[in-house]
């Protein structure tokens, strides 16, 4: 369980003043990895405001939540790429953490007319993203505009890129369940044991497919990797504009990593991501 100070958020604080940078570069790493440049200052951040709920929970408002940061001299914002909503919406289910039915966000849309994921919404199309217009309906323009707002207050974002914490398998706690490449929610993946390693799984370490054509003949780990290329890339190329924000690869290392972290390391680094 991780401790909560507010119903939503994990709070804590940050080092250095509120001025925005005169130079807006990507924040980059010092050599020993202790500190951050960003633009003209050098920071040490010893702490951030993190979130699972802000980009996944369309009824937050993510724009206070930046100004709140602002106003505290947080420096740092975290949130979580992907945390699939773990309930139903008849009701049956719901996350405790919010006590109701949220409108729940994912990098990826709902197929049209399909037969119903586990959640009782329409199950996934893995090939096709959740875009559209408005922030408080679609995730990709949410965190563009959650980016966006952030830089203007002279905060860096990091988000959490993997992997949409699959970790549970059980009756108890049914994580992977909710999770999108379920084969139960029109993903492509079986899981047997009871902590989830095979979204972790990718075909080929070191070679990367996201330019190939989708074939539904390939194999499951195949597919798997180029969703997560696919997922990546668009995540770089939607944020690298804003020059505020950092990746961290896995949302904690309590399970497996899989045979894929070496993989996304080069990948973000052959792409100039941090």
């Amino acid at each position: 369980m991780r401790p909560s100070l507010l119903p939503y958020l994990l709070v804590s604080c940050v080092a250095t003043g509120l001025a925005m940078p005169a130079g807006t570069t990507q924040p980059t790493t010092s050599s020993s990895g202790h500190y951050v440049q960003y633009g003209d200052e050098t920071l040490l951040l010893i702490g951030d405001s993190g979130t699972q709920c802000v980009l996944q929970n369309l009824n937050i408002d993510y724009r206070a939540w930046i100004d709140d940061c602002h106003r505290s001299g947080i420096r740092v914002a975290h949130i979580w790429a992907l945390v699939a909503p773990r309930q139903k919406a008849d009701g049956s289910v719901i996350e405790a953490r919010y006590g109701y039915v949220y409108p729940g966000a994912t990098p990826w849309a709902r197929q049209d007319g399909a037969p119903r994921a586990l959640d009782g919404l329409a199950q996934w199309d893995l090939t096709r993203f959740d875009e559209g217009d408005d922030p408080n309906a679609h995730y990709w323009p949410r965190l563009r505009d959650l980016c966006r707002y952030a830089k203007r207050r002279g905060i860096i974002v990091g988000i959490t890129v993997f992997f949409g914490w699959p970790k549970h398998n059980t009756t108890e706690r049914p994580d992977w369940s909710y999770h999108p490449f379920n084969a139960i929610n029109g993903g492509h993946l079986v899981e047997e044991k009871r902590m989830t390693s095979v979204c972790q799984e990718i075909h080929s370490p070191g070679v990367e497919v996201v330019d190939e054509e989708w074939s539904g003949g390939w194999p499951a780990a195949k597919k798997t990797q180029w969703v997560w290329e696919r997922f990546s890339r668009k995540l770089i190329d939607d944020t690298k504009r804003y020059g505020n924000v950092f990746f961290a690869f896995m949302d904690e290392h309590s399970y497996t990593e899989g045979n894929c972290g070496d993989h996304f390391l080069e990948f973000f680094t052959r792409r100039g991501a941090t």
